[in-house]
């Protein structure tokens, strides 16, 4: 990873966060609700990384414009995964 990209601060926060729901979700593994919604946020991360990894910096604006889609629609899945997990939770408890 190159420090002096652009991007290095994104991406260093979802390395860091699929770190954390990987932790997050093996602390509970209990719980199949948080499982399945720690599984499937910790792939929405991954999708994300590997977006963030493809940007090289001198890209146009319509090139960002489809990357940029892309993360508002993986942000929104990962939204509704996390809430899946939490009201899951809640239920449960």
């Amino acid at each position: 990873m190159i420090t002096h990209h652009p991007r290095f601060g994104q991406r260093l926060q979802i390395s860091g966060g699929i770190l954390l729901v990987i932790w997050i979700t093996a602390q509970m593994h209990d719980h199949l609700v948080v499982l399945i919604a720690g599984s499937l946020l910790a792939v929405a991360l991954m999708i994300r990384l590997f977006i963030e990894f493809s940007i090289v910096g001198d890209e146009t604006e319509e090139e960002m414009e489809g990357k940029y889609r892309q993360f508002k629609l993986l942000n929104q899945f990962s939204f509704l995964a996390a809430m899946f997990g939490i009201i899951g939770l809640m239920h449960q408890q």
